[in-house]
């Protein structure tokens, strides 16, 4: 639904969808998405030297990439983490990072690791407030099947919002299109775009 300040306020409700977008945009929204978790230390040596820390190809086969790697070579824990996504194309592997992990998130994904019973072929699920290219907070758990390989399920992928990012829908939270609630958001809007 659109929120009005008197009926017939076309204009109004346009320019409150467009700033809702800046509220989007400025807060970040809320994405799902399930890859292969690699670290940054063996996806550059990939790029260097064809093969990463663990001797495993982390572009063409992340699937070989050691959950090892991810748990206990300091190196690679310290690089920071991605979830990957394929841009190969005719069949032909190519995995790149789609989202950097942040701290917070990372930290997630270390209690994870530290429990899975995984060698390899390690996907997550990933969801998160992504800016960037980084996921932030981001809930996280194991992912099994093709549907976790580079999978976007709602959010900053080009896919539906996710349940719950209200920003991105242009409503507000109680559904109140009172005049009083329309300059709330109004005023909520403005201040974010500018932030």
């Amino acid at each position: 639904s659109r929120v009005c300040v008197y009926p017939g306020s076309v204009r109004l409700c346009f320019v409150m969808r467009v700033m809702s977008w800046c509220v989007a945009f400025a807060a970040g929204s809320m994405t799902t998405f399930s890859g292969y978790l690699i670290d940054n230390y063996c996806y550059s040596e990939t790029q260097l030297k064809g093969v990463g820390k663990d001797n495993t190809d982390a572009i063409k086969a992340p699937e070989t990439h050691n959950v090892y790697c991810l748990d206990k070579v300091q190196a690679c824990k310290d690089s920071g983490f991605y979830v990957a996504m394929n841009n190969g194309t005719g069949g032909v592997k190519s995995y790149h990072p789609k989202y950097q992990l942040d701290a917070a998130s990372m930290t997630t994904a270390l209690t994870l690791i530290a429990s899975t019973t995984k060698a390899k072929d390690y996907k997550v699920t990933v969801t998160g407030e992504v800016e960037g290219n980084q996921i932030k907070n981001a809930a996280i758990v194991e992912c099994e099947g093709d549907e976790c390989d580079g999978v976007c399920t709602c959010g900053d992928c080009g896919t539906t919002p996710c349940a719950g990012d209200d920003a991105s829908s242009g409503d507000t939270a109680d559904g109140d299109t009172s005049a009083a609630a329309a300059v709330g958001v109004v005023t909520m809007l403005v201040v974010a775009c500018r932030t």
